[in-house]
């Protein structure tokens, strides 16, 4: 769901408001989990890129398992695992136990 241009303006506005009239900046819910998305996105992205840099293009049944790892910690985990994997075949092992 997302606001209409007009009153996303205003809710951005206002935001900064509360903000500088707090005198410290914080993150809205809205803000952290843009944040998180983002973040999470990017990994997902980085770790498609570095298994098709090192073994090829990329079995759609692998990426649809790719996108069942949710946390941050595992995403980055599976990076060294995608290094050391040797294959597509072994990493796709190693990623079983992130599941």
């Amino acid at each position: 769901m997302s606001l209409p241009k007009t009153f996303e303006k205003m809710y951005e506005k206002l935001l900064e408001e509360v903000k500088e009239e707090q005198g410290t900046p914080f993150l809205s819910v809205l803000e952290r989990k843009a944040l998180r998305d983002g973040l999470q996105q990017g990994l997902e992205q980085g770790l498609h890129k570095l298994l098709q840099d090192l073994y090829g293009e990329l079995p759609e049944t692998l990426k649809e398992r790719l996108k069942k790892v949710s946390d941050t910690e595992k995403l980055l985990a599976l990076y060294t695992e995608a290094v050391r994997a040797g294959s597509l075949e072994a990493f796709e092992q190693k990623l079983t136990e992130y599941l």
